[in-house]
């Protein structure tokens, strides 16, 4: 279950336009002395709920990246059906929770769905899985040098990085 959770509380029998700018000025010299905003839709929140239960406090951190992925891969789903195309995807470090079943099913579910980049800091989530049978292209970054290399299942793990 996915809840809205405002930043804003709703006032009765007020326009939530008027409250916005009743707020604006309420706050305004506190924002300025902060430097940032403190009030707006940016301030709102999604609380996911597990069995009733709020993923953030009890979600272990692998369950959370499974679910955050869960919900790019849906918002992605989303995205293509909107604009008739596929998005870019971009994962940033999401291996590193993940235990080698999880990983082998995300890494064989978005090599099917378009151009992915994911970042990681450590090439060893390869190491805990045997199944991955697609070919990966990836950039190592190695003492402030570039090096573009490719992996096909034949060849994997025998490159170092």
């Amino acid at each position: 279950k996915i809840i809205y959770q405002r930043s804003v509380p709703e006032q009765k029998g007020e326009d939530l336009h008027d409250t916005y700018r009743r707020l604006f000025a309420e706050k305004r010299s506190r924002e300025q002395a902060y430097g940032s905003t403190i009030i707006g839709p940016h301030r709102d929140d999604l609380l996911f709920l597990i069995n009733g239960r709020p993923a953030k406090a009890y979600a272990s951190q692998g369950e959370h990246k499974t679910f955050v992925i869960a919900l790019k891969l849906g918002e992605f789903q989303h995205l293509e059906q909107q604009r008739d195309q596929a998005p870019i995807l971009l994962f940033d470090d999401i291996f590193g929770e993940l235990d080698a079943g999880r990983i082998e099913e995300m890494l064989n579910q978005l090599s099917d769905i378009g151009q992915v980049f994911v970042t990681t800091t450590s090439r060893n989530f390869f190491d805990k899985i045997s199944h991955f049978k697609h070919t990966t292209h990836y950039y190592a970054v190695q003492n402030g040098t570039i090096d573009y290399q490719t992996e096909t299942p034949e060849n994997r793990g025998m490159q170092g990085a």
